[in-house]
């Protein structure tokens, strides 16, 4: 009987101020709900919950859904029926919150961000942060769940995998069912995940704690991916299985990354490496690399060190940029090879720079086919076979000391045909050891520059010009050297 005269005297104050107040006395909209007893029962409003396959009863064999419907909202429980393509349920694609919009004649999933976005837990066991179990066990398990739970339309889109460490995470099969995602670490320790296969992906990986970042192969189609270590270690690794990336950009930032396997960055992609401010970057390049079809690596290195130990390939329109690094070191066998219109720029930027091997490489250090190379403002000591150049300009300039060290019977220099070589120095230009430098048809070797005071050495380097070729050597200092040349058209003088 109480509970009938609070009913009436509840419809009696709705009736009096239009207005109905759950829970209290003093309604401030048209409902007012207040929680109670918060610490016992759950809180808050649950609408209609409906199958799929209740919601397309309701809205086509009953039609009941019209213009007096318009704005209802009902939460749709699982897809438990074959998806209609009735356009009034054209939408309805995903588990979650929908309303019915009249003017449309169709029910709209709710596309608040704050709706969409979510944050789950991955790991085994108990999270240490929490306290409570991960919801999933891995990220392929956590992706394939979550991935039920989201719109799928685009912007907005947010999922954030908070990620155990010290254990490995399995790896990643994603084909753009969620639009943007993002894995982190939730403590210290490293982040370790498996291969990540992405395509049409928006995907960030971040260690906002002390830990390395590991990851296994990487196939990358049409995405956009970023990873992020900037505090502790700072290292990102890569595993030494093979890595490519196709029509992507690709952008890293941390204190050290090191590169084990091949990696290839084909069909205009971006890979963009940069260190953080006030830091340096570590750069190890272990085994090849391959630039290809139109696509672009930066390296800004913010003052640290950049290790090539094997081939540099880049071709067919791909450019890379190296700038502010302190030491470029090509170590046993690292070498460059171009080819294809392809450019590769090395400059000191606003920090002083070495471009060096320790050893003689089995190939060219540059091996350069109708491409370009531009070295400015370094510091360069090389050798074995330093350059081989076919119908492609390189030029090497700037720097305060440039050595270079050829062992006979090795060449030095080789331009096949219509090449221009340019070395030059603010200071000293040694080129030593008695390999050759031999140029081949219409081929242009300039060493020294005009106008500017530095000194040349070139011990026991035969210099051999031979048919439409020309060598430009500033005057003085050759110590030994022979200038040849044999052949008609050759042609040889001091400036």
């Amino acid at each position: 009987m109480k509970k009938i005269i609070c009913l009436l005297i509840s419809f009696l104050f709705t009736f009096i101020n239009a207005q109905v107040g759950v829970n209290n006395t003093s309604p401030q909209a048209t409902l007012d709900v207040t929680a109670i007893n918060i610490d016992n029962a759950p809180s808050g409003l649950i609408p209609p919950r409906l199958t799929y396959s209740q919601l397309k009863k309701q809205t086509i064999d009953k039609q009941l859904y019209k213009t007096n419907q318009n704005g209802a909202i009902i939460y749709v429980i699982n897809l438990s029926d074959t998806l209609s393509t009735d356009p009034r349920m054209s939408s309805v694609n995903a588990i979650g919150y929908h309303y019915w919009d009249a003017t449309a004649n169709k029910w709209t999933p709710f596309t608040l961000r704050e709706l969409r976005r979510r944050n789950v837990t991955v790991g085994t066991g108990v999270s240490s942060n929490s306290g409570k179990p991960y919801d999933y066990p891995s990220l392929q398990a956590a992706y394939n769940g979550e991935a039920k739970k989201i719109p799928n339309q685009n912007g907005g889109d947010e999922l954030t995998f908070t990620c155990s460490i010290s254990t490995d995470l399995g790896s990643l099969s994603a084909n753009g069912e969620i639009p943007k995602f993002k894995i982190t670490a939730e403590s210290n320790g490293p982040l370790t995940i498996g291969s990540l296969n992405l395509t049409n992906s928006n995907f960030t990986i971040t260690h906002p704690f002390n830990g390395d970042i590991e990851l296994g192969s990487l196939n990358i189609y049409n995405s956009n991916i970023k990873i992020f270590n900037t505090q502790g270690t700072g290292r990102i690794i890569l595993s030494n299985d093979n890595h490519n990336v196709s029509y992507s950009s690709f952008y890293i930032q941390a204190k050290e990354l090191t590169i084990n396997g091949i990696f290839n960055i084909n069909d205009k992609s971006s890979f963009n490496i940069s260190g953080i401010k006030g830091y340096t970057i570590k750069t190890n390049f272990k085994t090849t690399t391959n630039l290809t079809n139109n696509s672009n690596l930066a390296i800004d290195g913010f003052g640290g060190d950049l290790l090539i130990d094997d081939l540099f390939s880049i071709s067919n329109n791909s450019n890379m940029n190296i700038i502010n690094v302190n030491t470029i070191d090509l170590n046993n066998k690292g070498s460059f090879n171009l080819n294809g219109n392809s450019y590769l720029n090395i400059e000191k930027g606003t920090k002083g720079s070495t471009l060096k091997n320790t050893n003689i490489p089995p190939n060219s250090v540059f091996d350069i086919n109708y491409s370009s190379v531009n070295i400015k403002n370094m510091e360069v000591d090389l050798r074995g076979k330093i350059i081989k150049a076919d119908n492609s300009k390189i030029n090497i300039s700037g720097g305060n000391n440039i050595v270079i060290y050829s062992p006979s019977p090795a060449e030095c220099i080789e331009s096949i045909s219509n090449s221009y070589i340019g070395i030059s120095s603010t200071g000293k230009t040694a080129i030593t050891g008695g390999g050759d430098i031999n140029l081949y048809f219409n081929s242009i070797i300039k060493i020294g520059e005009k106008g500017v005071s530095s000194t040349i050495s070139m011990q026991d380097t035969p210099i051999n010009l031979n048919t439409g070729s020309s060598g430009q050597l500033k005057s003085g200092g050759t110590y030994g050297s022979v200038i040849k040349a044999p052949a008609s058209g050759a042609n040889y003088y001091n400036f």
